[in-house]
C-alpha cells in the first residue's frame, strides 16, 4: 500500500487527487489550512473505507512546512510518494503588493521546494520515492506577475531536483494544467481543465517516469511557441500601456 502527503487537498486539485487515490487503495495524509473542510474529507474517505489521516497547517511559514513531513511519516509509518497540490493565485502585477508577493512566492515555492527536500530524505533511505508536483501554463509562459515567476521557479527546481536524484531511484514530476475548472470559474472561459482531470494525470506522474504532464496536452503546442518563437507570444499578449495619474505624494 502507497503512502501518500497531500497538499492543498481541501479542495480544487488535491481534493480530487486525495479520493482519487483513496479508492486506489492508498494510505493518505491529506494537509490543508482549512481544518473544517479536512476534516471532513477525511470522514468522507473513511466513510468508504479508506485509509486517511488530516494535518491541518501553514504551508505559507517556514515552521509549517518543517513539521509536515515528520508528522505524516510518523502517522502512516513512513511515506512513498509526495503530490504538491498547495498554491494559491494573485499578484498578477508587478504593482502587486510586498505581502502578497512574498506569500505566493512562500506557498507556491518555497514550501514545495521544503517538502521535497524533506521527503527525499526519506526516500533515499528506503530506496524509493515519488514527487509530483503541480505547476500551471502561466509558469510556462510568463503572463502573470509574480505568480507567474512562482511557477516558472516550480518548473525550475523540479527540473533541478529530477535530475540530482536520478540515481536514487526517485521519481520527480510536473504536472501542468492549464486554468482549472473551479466554483470561481463557474465554467467560463476557454480552455479549462476539471479537477478530476488533473487528479488522474497525477495518477499517470505517480506510475511512470515523466519529466512533465501538460494538460490538455494541446497546450503543448503553446510551450513550443514560447521557446521557438517568444516574440508571437509577446504580440497575442500585448496590452495597451496603462497610465498612473501622479498624486501629491508622488512629487
Amino acid at each position: 500500500m502507497k503512502r501518500v502527503l497531500i497538499t492543498g487537498a481541501s479542495s480544487g486539485i488535491g481534493e480530487a487527487t486525495a479520493r482519487l487515490f483513496a479508492k486506489q487503495g492508498y494510505e493518505l495524509v491529506l494537509a490543508s489550512r482549512s481544518t473544517a473542510r479536512l476534516d471532513a474529507l477525511v470522514e468522507s474517505v473513511r466513510s468508504v473505507g479508506g485509509i486517511a489521516h488530516s494535518i491541518a497547517c501553514d504551508l505559507s511559514t517556514p515552521e509549517g512546512c518543517e513539521r509536515l513531513v515528520p508528522e505524516a511519516m510518523s502517522l502512516m509509518g513512513g511515506i512513498d510518494a509526495l503530490v504538491n497540490c498547495a498554491g494559491a493565485t494573485g499578484a498578477h502585477s508587478i504593482e502587486s503588493s510586498t505581502q502578497e508577493v512574498q506569500y505566493l512566492i512562500n506557498l507556491n515555492l518555497t514550501a514545495p521546494i521544503l517538502l521535497m527536500r524533506d521527503a527525499i530524505a526519506a526516500f533515499k533511505i528506503q530506496g524509493h520515492g515519488t514527487i509530483v508536483n503541480v505547476g500551471s501554463m502561466a509558469g510556462e509562459i510568463g503572463i502573470r506577475g509574480t505568480y507567474s515567476a512562482s511557477k516558472f521557479g516550480l518548473r525550475g527546481v523540479t527540473d533541478s531536483v529530477r535530475r540530482e536524484v536520478a540515481g536514487d531511484n526517485i521519481n520527480v514530476s510536473l504536472v501542468v494544467p492549464n486554468r482549472v475548472l473551479t466554483s470561481m470559474s463557474s465554467g467560463r472561459g476557454r480552455g479549462l481543465v476539471g479537477a478530476e482531470v488533473v487528479a488522474r494525470a497525477i495518477e499517470r506522474g505517480m506510475h511512470r517516469t515523466a519529466r512533465r504532464i501538460v494538460i490538455p496536452r494541446s497546450r503543448r503546442l503553446q510551450i513550443l511557441v514560447e521557446a521557438v518563437c517568444p516574440w508571437l507570444i509577446d504580440l497575442a499578449t500585448n496590452t495597451r500601456p496603462t497610465r498612473k495619474t501622479l498624486s501629491q505624494s508622488d512629487l
